[in-house]
């Protein structure tokens, strides 16, 4: 009986719930809807101050705001191919570049370049017979500074200095004045400074790099990072080979071999030994000591083949005699060296020699141009190394990067170079 009672008790519950829950839920809803309509009944009327739209103002003036642009975060030197990418979508129009550089959303490349061209001359800024296209000096210098670790001279400590109308000159002391202990009432014996002048003019350095134009198609940054380390690779081989070894003619700059002072170029000894070595490398430091060189900034260039030879020489105890310096501490008798296959490793008679310098960087100095100038054709020739190619029949487009600048050495006594390095052999 008891338990018949209190399942209708239950029965009655469940039906009491599903008759005035709906009721409960609808009230509910109907009251807090009420509420939201009028408070933002409220709103609008309290904000509506444009009658003639009939829009409140708050929402009129957000309407009006362009939506925020987004900081673009890029690895260095992206820039710079994004730049060239445009020009070459553009085809070299300077106007379409900047427009295509919106439509990617580049907005702060393509602000940099409408400051260019609004500074720059007219006719340099769109004339490719001119000198190509000045790329804005905010977009290359991220380009410049990652050419500073693939350049051996510059990494080293050269100094670099800017030369925008071209050129630049160096005064240069050839003859110091000279004192001398006087006497009591004896006439002061005289002497003259000597002073010459070095003078920097830019060198250009061009570089050409054929894209796919598959790869240009593409507005990633991968493609961007591919286009960025072609160029950044040619020009910094060619410029490690010119500041080094080239002779200064026919447009070249004129390298650190060929300023060397001749007193401070000897051979090195004809039979390989630890003590043989290790009095090679005393010489090349004595003549820049003998030469009153302030070893300012000392640094070594080699051949990787010395290198290999230099870290795995070993004394008659078989104990490594330079290793641990040179792979731990990066340093050769405590100053940093440069590892370069522009110093070749074929050289002498028997073509399986080298060389081996050591500069104070302090008086060596780069002249540069802080503005690269870009170009592209997607119908030129170029030479592969075995052939000449078509780039249009390989469906690729040529950008060409062009660099001015110009090395010297403030005085050659602070080179000394060893030749006929056979270490290794």
């Amino acid at each position: 009986m008891a338990e018949t009672v209190k399942l209708k008790e239950t029965e009655l519950k469940d039906h009491i719930l599903k008759t005035v829950q709906p009721l409960i839920e609808d009230t509910c809803g109907r009251i807090v809807a009420e509420k939201i309509e009028e408070s933002m009944k409220q709103s609008f009327e309290k904000h509506a101050q444009d009658t003639e739209s009939g829009y409140p103002a708050w929402l009129k003036k957000a309407q009006a705001q362009e939506p925020p642009k987004l900081e673009i975060k890029r690895e260095k030197g992206h820039a710079m191919a994004r730049w060239a990418r445009a020009m070459v979508v553009a085809n070299n129009d300077i106007e379409k570049c900047l427009h295509i550089l919106g439509k990617w959303g580049d907005h702060d490349i393509q602000k940099a370049g409408q400051d260019m061209v609004q500074k720059a001359d007219a006719m340099m800024a769109s004339n490719p017979e001119l000198g190509g296209y000045l790329v804005p000096p905010d977009v290359s210098s991220d380009y410049v500074e990652l050419l500073k670790p693939l350049s051996v001279i510059r990494r080293l400590g050269a100094n670099v200095i800017p030369m925008p109308s071209g050129n630049y000159e160096i005064p240069k002391i050839t003859s110091g004045s000279t004192a001398y202990y006087q006497g009591e009432s004896e006439n002061i014996t005289p002497s003259q400074v000597k002073t010459g002048m070095l003078r920097l003019i830019f060198k250009k350095l061009t570089n050409l790099v054929p894209v796919s134009n598959d790869l240009l198609r593409f507005s990633s940054p991968g493609a961007d990072g591919i286009v960025r380390d072609d160029m950044l690779r040619g020009s910094a081989a060619r410029e490690n080979q010119a500041f080094i070894r080239d002779n200064g003619i026919d447009g070249t700059p004129k390298g650190i071999l060929n300023w060397a002072a001749p007193a401070n170029s000897f051979a090195a000894a004809a039979s390989v030994s630890v003590a043989n070595t290790t009095l090679d490398l005393g010489k090349m430091v004595l003549a820049l000591m003998n030469s009153d060189v302030p070893m300012t900034r000392p640094a070594w260039l080699m051949n990787p083949k010395v290198w290999n030879y230099l870290v795995t020489e070993t004394n008659t105890n078989g104990f490594f005699v330079f290793r641990d310096e040179m792979v731990n501490r990066l340093t050769l008798w405590g100053w940093p060296f440069a590892v370069t296959t522009t110093i070749p490793g074929n050289l002498g008679s028997s073509a399986n020699e080298s060389e081996l310098y050591l500069v104070d960087m302090a008086d060596a100095i780069v002249g540069e141009s802080l503005s690269p100038r870009v170009d592209s054709s997607s119908v030129a020739a170029y030479y592969d190394g075995s052939s000449v190619v078509a780039a249009f029949s390989k469906d690729q487009t040529v950008i060409r990067v062009i660099v001015e600048h110009d090395f010297l050495m403030r005085r050659g006594e602070s080179v000394a170079v060893l030749t006929g390095v056979g270490w290794g052999n």
